[in-house]
């Protein structure tokens, strides 16, 4: 029986290798920025740690993905209900009917689309506040006391 000891160096090996040929999507711009031999040697020098550029966003109204996915899927839907002139006056785009609506000089016209419910107008017809039967009957009583 033989014995074959093997070596790091043994040529049977296959070698091998990724080569990335692909251009880079890194940021390059900023590499001297984020080098974090860069950053102790400026803290040394200066003793302040430099700036870094954030971002703040409220996010407590973002839901999760599928509440969201089916929000859109609602809205679509709702949309594809509209009566077809409806749906070309916006161009078969419901972000556009949502744009229209978000806008209070809009009102009208979405009113006269049947999109808006007009708001109903003050009556002059109803008696005061202060001389509704409830209010009157309660007086009463209370005069009774």
């Amino acid at each position: 029986m033989s014995v074959v000891i093997r070596t790091l160096r043994d040529s049977d090996r296959v070698k091998v290798q990724l080569k990335c040929e692909d251009p880079s999507l890194a940021v390059q711009s900023s590499k001297e920025d984020t080098d974090i031999k860069n950053i102790v040697k400026k803290y040394l020098r200066t003793g302040v740690l430099p700036q870094i550029q954030t971002n703040y966003a409220d996010v407590s109204k973002i839901t999760d993905l599928k509440v969201s996915l089916e929000n859109v899927i609602a809205a679509k839907a709702a949309f594809e209900n509209l009566p077809a002139e409806i749906r070309r006056r916006f161009d078969n785009d419901p972000v556009k009917l949502v744009e229209f609506a978000a806008d209070a000089k809009n009102t009208d016209e979405a009113i006269a689309l049947g999109l808006a419910i007009a708001r109903p107008k003050k009556s002059s017809d109803a008696p005061p506040a202060s001389k509704t039967p409830a209010k009157e009957a309660a007086k009463k009583d209370a005069d009774k006391s």
